[in-house]
């Protein structure tokens, strides 16, 4: 059966090994019937190599069909939606990912102690990024099974999610649908968390908010591996029609 979801937002190739090159993920996205490729780069960025680390993802295009994107991949650092990324240096990108990564203080570092703040503090941030127009996904959304207090899907305050909902709506931003996010959740079942995430999924959808789809692949074996994003868009009643189409991204 033909994979319908034909990109993969969200490649980390960033330090190909061995000798794997970054062609090598762009073949492997052209051998699964992928039109389009999202190539990664995580944040931090040395300005003096970033030039050639773009044009080396340009060139891994040339001689395939499948259109290549750079990304970039950054963190949330503050609670006021700061990025570890300038203005300047995102706008060499075709698309910004933002996402909590361990470096956001009362979030996913020095969390406090109830749980009012911390849920206080996530909507915070999530509502700053989505306001400051610098992100143009927000990238493994809510990826609270690993953070030093975890929360699951179901324990997350509803009317702040209609609220950032609506915000990314109105912004043009767009929710990531990361085909590992179950990963961060190992002390759940799959069929659980996916019951879970979905209903999240669904105040998004309902809410109008546009989404993409990546594996998070660090390894050509993994381009296009995006299944578990087909379950969860089956699950979350989400149409083909409500995914970003990455091809027209300039």
């Amino acid at each position: 059966m033909s994979n319908p979801l034909r990109y993969d937002a969200h490649v980390i190739a960033a330090a190909p090994q061995g000798r794997q090159t970054l062609a090598d993920y762009v073949r492997a996205a052209e051998a699964g019937g992928l039109q389009c490729l999202g190539l990664a780069l995580p944040a931090p960025y040395n300005l003096a190599d970033l030039p050639a680390r773009l044009a080396a993802i340009q060139r891994a295009g040339d001689h395939s069909p499948v259109r290549v994107l750079p990304v970039a991949d950054v963190d949330i650092i503050a609670v006021d939606g700061s990025l570890d990324i300038t203005e300047h240096t995102a706008s060499r990108f075709a698309l910004v990912m933002a996402s909590l990564g361990g470096k956001c203080p009362g979030v996913d570092i020095e969390v406090p102690a109830r749980r009012e703040q911390f849920f206080d503090n996530l909507f915070a941030a999530y509502f700053n990024v989505v306001a400051n127009r610098l992100a143009d996904v927000l990238a493994r959304p809510f990826n609270l099974g690993r953070f030093p207090a975890p929360v699951t899907p179901s324990e997350l305050p509803r009317e702040p999610l209609q609220r950032l909902a609506t915000l990314m709506f109105e912004q043009e931003v767009a929710f990531e649908l990361f085909a590992s996010i179950h990963a961060a959740f190992a002390f759940l079942s799959v069929e659980q968390f996916t019951r879970e995430y979905a209903a999240l999924l669904k105040i998004f959808r309902v809410a109008g908010v546009k989404f993409v789809v990546g594996s998070g692949a660090d390894l050509p074996q993994g381009v296009g591996n995006t299944r578990y994003c087909r379950r969860l868009m089956e699950a979350a009643g989400i149409e083909l029609s409500q995914l970003v189409d990455l091809a027209r991204i300039a």
